[in-house]
């Protein structure tokens, strides 16, 4: 990822906050249901996908259990499709906190890198 989007940049405390608080699932909902967080976490998978980001082999291989799940993520339109794909009732970590623990380190690297 040469360098984030203004988009990613300004979302990035609120997925911060997400990551966090993994368990307070009132929370993360309501974290969700804005749009613009739905729309980072999705350009978050993107450059995950794309291989925007330098990924090791076993941050590969914990992404590869949700390929279905980040994929669809990509390709849907609706943010109402969007939303229902994350707050899905999961066991264990689930979607959003394995996404954000392989992203936001390699995101607040570029952030905060000096220019």
């Amino acid at each position: 990822m040469a360098r984030p989007s203004k988009f990613l940049e300004k979302s990035y405390p609120y997925l911060v906050v997400l990551l966090a608080k993994r368990g307070d699932k009132e929370l993360h909902k309501h974290l969700l249901r804005s749009e613009e967080i739905l729309k980072s976490l999705c350009e978050l998978a993107l450059n995950l996908v794309l291989e925007n980001v330098q990924l090791t082999a076993a941050e590969k291989h914990k992404l590869r259990k949700y390929k279905k799940e980040i994929l669809q993520l990509i390709r849907t339109r609706d943010l109402k499709g969007k939303y229902n794909l994350l707050t899905r009732d999961q066991q264990g970590a689930g979607l959003v906190s394995t996404l954000l623990s392989i992203g936001l380190p390699a995101l607040a690297s570029l952030l905060f890198t000096k220019k």
